[in-house]
């Protein structure tokens, strides 16, 4: 699709949903290999004379991986605003929560379960779970504040990806969701304070610019395959992870 007119969400008319999604797979995909793979190998083997060439490796893997997660918190937002069925999308939100935790925990910590670590669908789930209860209690302000801090401590109680920053990002695209560079300011904002991504949390802004690239427009795509691969994902850099060690 060629560049057309300015979209709804304040961008050239390039990316549909589904090459949003394409995106962030694939980045998560590099993600994963550098946390799951590369760092699982270093730590085995410390003393590797190629050590310092696969750590940079890896941080180019963890750099490019930044990109992902916000981008899931956007298609969040856009399939909240735009589902014909809520209550079944936050139910498959929710299912494949639960089927991703084994494989995540595998992939992550090489035990069929950690209390310390939950996958990023239960962050997606809570996330979209804020956005229900703030338009449920529109123009309440006391019940809409309680829910995002419901929300937000679930998410820190929980031990999910993102934590508490993960739910309030999700709220925040929302917010913005008809202010592009709003939503681009408070964005990386809020991402320059999430402690966690440390140096590599710069990288995570280059999200928002592909998001002024944002057709409006769903595309084509099977949307279970993105569902399915995540729990596959993670599986398969397990089963690789134990023929390195």
């Amino acid at each position: 699709m060629g560049i057309r007119t300015l979209s709804r969400h304040g961008g050239c008319q390039r990316l549909t949903g589904s090459g949003l999604k394409w995106i962030a797979v694939f980045t998560m995909l590099i993600d994963h290999i550098g946390a799951a793979l590369l760092e699982y190998w270093l730590w085995i083997n410390p003393e590797v004379p190629s050590a310092l060439l696969w750590h940079r490796i890896d941080v180019i893997c963890r750099c490019v991986g930044r990109l992902s997660f916000p981008l899931f918190c956007f298609l969040i937002v856009e399939g909240f605003c735009h589902t014909h069925d809520l209550r079944r999308y936050g139910l498959r939100l929710l299912l494949f929560a639960v089927l991703s935790e084994i494989p995540y925990d595998l992939a992550f910590t090489h035990s069929a379960f950690d209390w310390e670590a939950q996958n990023v669908f239960f962050t997606l789930f809570l996330g979209l779970t804020a956005l229900y209860l703030l338009r449920r209690w529109q123009g309440r302000l006391l019940p809409q504040s309680l829910s995002v801090v419901i929300c937000a401590a679930a998410a820190e109680f929980l031990h999910i990806d993102y934590g508490l920053f993960g739910v309030l990002l999700i709220i925040l695209l929302y917010l913005l969701r008809d202010k592009p560079h709003w939503r681009t300011v408070a964005g990386c904002a809020l991402i320059f304070l999430y402690e966690p991504l440390g140096p590599l949390r710069g990288f995570a802004a280059v999200a928002f610019l592909l998001l002024y690239l944002y057709s409006g427009e769903k595309g084509k795509g099977n949307k279970y395959f993105f569902y399915l691969f995540y729990p596959a994902h993670l599986l398969l850099l397990y089963g690789v992870s134990l023929l390195l060690s």
